[in-house]
């Protein structure tokens, strides 16, 4: 799944190692300016690496690591080896150019995590979608229009995703809470009756479940998310949500994570499954309904 098929990836290493330097920091009564200054780094560089974006180099932690006049020798040597984990290459790095930063850092969390939950008020989740489906959501934006190559790294992007998490042999928990919404008509219904038979196929590998017309109503209210649950005790729960550009944005408070949690939960709980899943695939697959509007998903 990663590039550290032994242990957790880049990006789950380096929220850890973030997590146990803001703990040191803590525990030695330093503000987040004291380190800042004691580094001698940027405004912008102390918040990528508080935020996680960024990862601190060996280097810098042994320094760091003797402001805090940290001795041990294990602690020290566990400390670096997570450092240089954390800077590891991704398989996402591939695609740096059209994903962005936060979308990349969404993928790696994504190999690591436990049960991933996704829900999309009006739109096929991005881990259900054929290559049609979704290359006919990026049409929807000028950007794609305008370059196509992009487009196709996108499509690939996509692919490359699907098969390493839904054929990963940790054999994530993938729960798809799938609104009734989302399955009317595309410009080409031929696009949705493929884009429901690969759903189809994919049941046997997922949680499906699906929300019909009279119980979506109300779930439109809550946007679209993708939760990630880890279940131990390094690793807190984290949501993304989309953003009105295209993007993600990460939301580790435990309050709101939690909210999310319990709206998916909710949403699952109204939802048909199994069976009775099927039957409504195949009910909103024969339904003369309106064209539905495209939009963005990730």
């Amino acid at each position: 799944m990663t590039d550290t098929p032994d242990g957790p990836g880049p990006a789950t290493v380096r929220r850890r190692l973030w997590r146990l330097l803001d703990q040191l920091r803590r525990e030695h009564g330093h503000t987040q300016e004291d380190i800042r200054a004691a580094m001698e780094w940027s405004q912008s560089k102390a918040q990528r690496i508080v935020n996680g974006t960024s990862s601190i180099s060996p280097n810098e932690l042994r320094v760091l690591l003797g402001y805090y006049q940290i001795t041990d020798p294990d602690q020290i040597r566990h400390l670096l080896d997570m450092a240089h984990t954390a800077r590891k290459r991704h398989w996402t790095s591939a695609y740096h150019e059209v994903a962005t930063a936060s979308y990349r850092d969404l993928l790696g969390y994504e190999d690591d995590a436990q049960r991933i939950t996704q829900y999309h008020p009006y739109l096929v989740p991005s881990l259900l979608q054929t290559a049609d489906y979704a290359r006919l959501l990026m049409n929807t934006r000028p950007c794609h229009r305008a370059d196509p190559q992009a487009t196709d790294a996108q499509i690939q992007l996509l692919r490359e995703r699907q098969d390493r998490l839904l054929n990963s042999p940790r054999q994530p928990t993938i729960r798809i809470v799938l609104d009734g919404r989302a399955l009317t008509p595309t410009q080409d219904r031929d696009i949705m009756r493929r884009q429901i038979e690969r759903i189809h196929t994919l049941l046997p590998r997922l949680d499906l479940a699906v929300l019909a017309y009279d119980t979506a109503t109300n779930a439109r209210l809550v946007g679209p998310f993708t939760a990630h649950e880890f279940h131990n005790d390094l690793d807190p729960d984290l949501v993304y949500v989309d953003t009105p550009l295209g993007d993600v944005a990460l939301i580790e408070d435990p309050e709101i994570v939690a909210g999310y949690q319990a709206a998916a939960d909710t949403l699952y709980g109204r939802a048909a499954r199994g069976e009775a899943a099927w039957r409504l695939l195949e009910k909103f697959a024969d339904a003369d309904l309106p064209v539905a509007v495209a939009g963005g998903s990730r």
